[in-house]
């Protein structure tokens, strides 16, 4: 890891910050990150498929579990591009072997449950720390940015649910109305394997959506955490420097010379005693035999100009109430009171985090709800509860009827209109279903959705009726479709108890 070579700016950043910086990272080398995904990943999606073809319904909770595998992959491509050059397809395949060959069992079992894997995993896969120096060296760098790496966790792996749970709500939208199967059955139907397949494929690309950018920002934490401790800015300005002066010596060694020639001599004009007395504080001398009797020598040593330093801090505190008049000045904390102020913000970001999912998980439940009982039940305005007089452009007035309601199909059928004869029986049925058994429909439903909401407000028997008299009608009506004699009067034979009455 050359810091020299870095592709971004070495500066310290705020922890949510540092987060987009990885965001960044993503958008940037999105090329060589997502191929490699693919290439790597997907091949061993598909062969899970294959070898666990008996058990579909397992595939997705494999993958879950080679996530911190698939993660090292993305790892390795962004390292590579930060700092320095982002590597290509080829290089990647061919560095593929060698990013499984430590920790593969901690990142599989013990570290498999840790929220900040993200964070620590540079830890583990780039400077290779094993045990008791990898879990201290993470400790320390995770410091104050833990409930940042948490509440990280917590988007994405939410994004990646909404991605999923999306996709499928956005196919089942698409599936006509006239095959009944509601969005919990298409959802989990794990009988069937077609719909087991597309399960896991959604599953599959989500992850490659979204997992990538888990693994950027917890980099992008890292990284961070590592320039403000480790003051990269610093040593980087002074590399600059370095480079800079060596530079100009080597193109003016005469300059140079020169110039050294001229501060020895302008040195050697002064007294040494005062060079020191300026440039070099005197030494100060801790005769004290024990540990115990340094203090004095300590303070002395902390009165110096070296130590003589400013550190601004910012923090909130609460102003014009009774606690400021007690305390005018604030206390600073110490080693408890900061543990349980990280303590206390780390509950906070993941209450907050999940407060807001809850709300918006809650918001969309609700919404799909109510669309879906207002589409099953009928409910819409009071207006459009009353009873129709007229739909799909047919008079649904009980008394636009014939008394004997079979007799003038059955003559409209023999007379060469069978869609007249179809549409006697229909608008029947109708009237029958909306009057005498308070099936409610709303205005605006459509012949399908009128089946639809009879299947699960009637009995089997009448909803099978009423749906065999639907299809006739609409491919009589819209396909030119005419039924058979014996298919008219098995329909006329099976309405004739309830025309009957609607008559």
């Amino acid at each position: 890891m050359q810091t020299e070579d870095i592709q971004v700016a070495s500066r310290s950043r705020s922890g949510w910050e540092a987060v987009d910086l990885g965001f960044s990272m993503v958008r940037t080398w999105w090329k060589p990150l997502y191929g490699a995904w693919i290439v790597l990943v997907w091949p061993v999606a598909l062969l899970l498929q294959l070898v666990l073809i008996e058990h579909l319904w397992v595939v997705p909770l494999v993958l879950l579990w080679l996530k911190p595998l698939f993660d090292r992959v993305a790892m390795y491509v962004l390292s590579e591009a930060l700092f320095g050059k982002a590597p290509s397809l080829r290089e990647t395949i061919l560095a593929a072997p060698g990013l499984l060959r430590t920790g593969v069992i901690a990142s599989l079992t013990w570290l498999r449950f840790t929220p900040l894997r993200s964070f620590s995993m540079p830890v583990l896969q780039l400077e290779g720390a094993r045990g008791e120096r990898r879990r201290d060296r993470t400790r320390l760098l995770i410091g104050r940015e833990s409930h940042i790496g948490m509440s990280h966790l917590l988007a994405c792996f939410h994004f990646e649910v909404l991605l999923y749970l999306g996709s499928f709500y956005l196919l089942w939208s698409f599936i006509p109305r006239e095959v009944d199967i509601d969005f919990t059955t298409f959802l989990f139907d794990i009988e069937s394997p077609g719909q087991q397949i597309l399960s896991n494929t959604i599953y599959i690309l989500s992850v490659t959506l979204v997992e990538p950018f888990y693994v950027a920002g917890g980099f992008g934490l890292y990284i961070n955490r590592r320039m403000y401790l480790e003051g990269w800015d610093i040593e980087l300005a002074f590399r600059r420097l370095a480079n800079r002066v060596e530079a100009e010596r080597s193109r003016a060694p005469g300059v140079a010379t020169t110039l050294v020639f001229f501060l020895v001599l302008g040195a050697a004009a002064f007294p040494k005693n005062a060079v020191a007395d300026e440039t070099v504080p005197a030494r100060i001398a801790c005769p004290a035999a024990r540990p115990q009797d340094a203090s004095d020598c300590i303070a002395r040593i902390l009165e110096q100009p070296e130590f003589d330093t400013t550190e601004e801090e910012t923090f909130w505190r609460r102003v014009g109430g009774p606690e400021e008049e007690e305390n005018p000045e604030p206390v600073s904390p110490g080693a408890l009171d900061g543990l349980f102020e990280l303590f206390g913000s780390v509950l906070s970001a993941v209450f907050k985090s999940i407060a807001w999912i809850a709300i918006f998980t809650g918001v969309a439940i609700l919404g799909y709800l109510v669309s879906r009982y207002s589409a099953r039940s009928g409910v819409e305005d009071p207006e459009s509860m009353d009873e129709p007089e007229f739909r799909f452009g047919l008079d649904l007035r009980p008394e636009s009827l014939p008394d004997d309601i079979l007799a003038a199909a059955r003559a409209a059928y023999q007379a060469g209109d069978p869609a007249g004869a179809l549409s006697l029986l229909y608008r029947g049925a109708l009237i029958y279903l909306t009057r005498d058994r308070g099936l409610d429909l709303p205005a605006s439903a459509t012949e399908g959705e009128c089946t639809r909401l009879a299947s699960h407000r009637l009995d089997a028997g009448l909803a099978r009726d009423f749906g065999d008299l639907t299809l006739a009608w609409q491919f009589c009506a819209y396909g030119s479709k005419e039924p058979g004699f014996e298919a008219f009067a098995e329909l006329c034979e099976r309405w004739r108890p309830y025309l009957q009455a609607a008559a």
